[in-house]
């Protein structure tokens, strides 16, 4: 599993069942067909998640599953949230929000697997999801 805490956090119940969608995720084919359509620009932790966890919704979180993900100013479109924020990362895997509502852009990791363990899910995710939202983190142990 590449991605562990999104399966605690499946499992500890941190998530809204009825706002969960775990799809079947896509066949490796599938990712490397995408791997190739976007010039081989997404990087192994994007692959990653794709593969293990396609276009899941995870409560206000929303990857995007292989036929979703797209470019927006020479950056990798992965995820977005109920917010108005759209997650992409750079050529280089540092990951930026842009907030739709006014347009701008923060980095908020040095990659993808960052952001899911640390941003999302971790002890950083106060810097942009708040101190109520780490707390959640912490009752239900994943941070």
């Amino acid at each position: 599993m590449h991605f562990p805490k999104i399966q605690r956090a499946l499992d500890s119940g941190l998530f809204a069942p009825g706002m969960c969608e775990l799809p079947v995720p896509p066949k490796e084919e599938d990712v490397r067909r995408l791997q190739e359509a976007f010039g081989g620009r997404l990087t192994d932790d994007h692959v990653s998640l794709l593969l293990e966890w396609g276009g899941a919704h995870l409560d206000e979180m929303r990857i995007a599953g292989a036929k979703e993900v797209r470019f927006a100013d020479d950056r990798v479109v992965f995820a977005d949230d109920y917010d108005g924020f759209i997650f992409q990362y750079d050529r280089h895997g540092a990951v930026f929000c842009e907030d739709t509502d006014g347009g701008k852009i923060s980095r908020l990791a040095d990659s993808l697997r960052e952001f899911v363990d640390d941003v999302f899910l971790g002890p950083k995710s106060a810097e942009f999801y708040g101190e109520d939202w780490l707390d959640e983190l912490r009752k239900y142990q994943i941070a």
